[in-house]
């Protein structure tokens, strides 16, 4: 479907949608498609891009987190495994298991972490993968090629589940269409309509054509992330802030500082963080921090603390240096926490979710985690149904297929094949990529493309900056834009990398 026909079919509709969501991320279009393989009637609107804040800056795990086991949260871990279980039987092209090993240097660590991580694998139940044992020094070393040996004296290995989180919602995107449903990215909700006390639609611009609609529905689900307290304003003026706000962030490198199969958990920090470096897209990604922030921002940026915090414990662990001048890209991402920071430690925040029904009936789904998207839209709409009047429908999405657009992709490369077909010599992606980008997943800006569709901007600014006239002309070409559209989409990227350089 192309923007086009989404904005006609939006304007046409004269009755009221029976679950309207507000926001394009994982708990957005996790509600989505619950409701709409339900058969309810949804629509779903996006203010930027789909995932364009927290939900594509993730260290791309599908985990039940390690370091919640150790705080007690087990009904979290649980389901998150659970839901662990049900993405790698969904979305096989999306989602697979990695080996992750946990360095040990003291003599109890590695009888505390197999340990710990055997009850791991247990809490996965009919779920569960590889079990986890202990390496030798030199099974370490192989399976980590590249990590400092000094100390080492062997390590801990257990499996978990990787992604590509921004792609991952195009794929629920399109399983949404496929399921009857509607999203529309770059529709920014200003106001919310209410009749009788109740809230029952909506006021939402359209950022591209600059057009204002009005939308009723029976249910409003706001699943705006770290913007979620500004809808509950909207709703109630008076409503008081459950959001926290915790900033991450990525270190991207290249694969050559550290080769092997697997993937590192750094268990502890001296602040009480877990680390990872992890082998994505053949590159390295190292991460996360976990920062306290006053308000929330749409393109957050990474500080030099942050960027020389996960420098220095890198650098603990791997055997070549890594400098500044080696980080190909850097991006930060905003956490939805929910409730106070007690002793000024995000870290110790819960990542559970949170639900409420407003006295005018908006129903907000906040905080929560990319591992259990699926159970808080499922535990959404089952309180929509009753919020909205909707018949009460069983959830079936836990053997839903997620949507696979490869042979898409394949047909596109068939209408043009060339020898220039690649936008980059080191990289894979292609001209029918942005096409595709167009046609099939409402990509509307050069950063859409770059940054979400073929994710070149988190993995390589430089690459990133070289490929953004192409993908312009592309793009045109496909929207019916000119040449001061073209001007202007390559200005705009280009201010935009200065947020993904670490020397902005």
């Amino acid at each position: 479907m192309k923007r086009p026909e989404a904005v006609a079919r939006i304007e046409s509709e004269s009755q009221p949608w029976d679950v309207l969501v507000i926001g394009g991320g994982a708990s957005g279009f996790g509600t989505a498609l619950e409701a709409a393989s339900r058969g309810h009637r949804t629509l779903l609107l996006e203010g930027s891009d789909f995932g364009q804040g927290t939900s594509s800056r993730s260290t791309k795990l599908i985990h039940g987190g390690v370091r919640y086991l150790a705080q007690g949260k087990i009904g979290l871990v649980r389901e998150s495994l659970r839901e662990r279980g049900f993405l790698l039987k969904n979305a096989p092209h999306l989602v697979h298991t990695l080996g992750f090993v946990i360095p040990c240097f003291r003599w109890w660590e590695k009888p505390y972490y197999q340990l710990g991580l055997e009850m791991y694998d247990r809490l996965s139940g009919s779920h569960r993968l590889a079990q986890t044992h202990g390496l030798s020094k030199d099974q370490t070393l192989e399976k980590v090629n590249g990590i400092s040996s000094e100390g080492l004296s062997g390590g801990v290995r257990y499996e978990d589940g990787q992604f590509d989180d921004a792609r991952l919602i195009i794929s629920l995107y399109r399983t949404l269409l496929d399921q009857g449903g509607l999203a529309i990215n770059h529709a920014r909700v200003t106001q919310l309509i209410k009749d009788n006390d109740r809230v029952c639609g909506v006021i939402a611009q359209d950022q591209i054509n600059q057009e204002e609609w009005k939308i009723t529905a029976k249910v409003i689900v706001n699943a705006t992330g770290i913007f979620s307290d500004q809808i509950r304003k909207m709703n109630e003026a008076q409503s008081s802030d459950i959001i926290t706000t915790s900033r991450g962030i990525h270190l991207v490198l290249p694969r050559s500082f550290m080769s092997g199969s697997d993937a590192i958990m750094i268990p502890k920090t001296h602040d009480g963080r877990v680390l990872f470096i992890i082998p994505w897209h053949n590159h390295l990604l190292a991460g996360t921090t976990d920062t306290p922030c006053d308000s929330p921002e749409p393109e957050p940026r990474p500080t030099s603390t942050e960027i020389e915090y996960l420098l220095g414990y890198i650098n603990r662990y791997l055997t070549q240096p890594v400098e500044k001048k080696d980080i190909l890209s850097t991006f930060a991402g905003l956490r939805p926490l929910i409730g106070g920071r007690g002793d000024g430690h995000t870290s110790r925040i819960s990542r559970d979710y949170h639900l409420q029904t407003s006295s005018t009936g908006l129903i907000t789904l906040a905080g929560g985690k990319w591992s259990t998207y699926r159970a808080m839209g499922e535990a959404a709409i089952n309180q929509a149904e009753k919020a909205g009047d909707l018949e009460s429908r069983k959830s079936n999405t836990t053997d839903l297929k997620l949507y696979n657009d490869t042979n898409e992709l394949v047909e596109i490369t068939g209408e043009s094949p060339s020898n220039d077909n690649l936008l980059h010599p080191d990289y894979p992606w292609s001209q029918a990529d942005v096409i595709h980008a167009v046609r099939y997943s409402l990509a509307q800006k050069v950063e859409d493309v770059i940054s979400r569709r073929i994710r070149a901007l988190p993995l390589n600014t430089e690459a990133a900056e070289l490929i953004a006239p192409k993908a312009a002309e592309l793009m045109a070409k496909e929207l019916g834009e000119d040449k001061n559209w073209i001007g202007g989409q390559i200005q705009s990227f280009r201010s935009l990398l200065k947020s993904y350089r670490p020397n902005p």
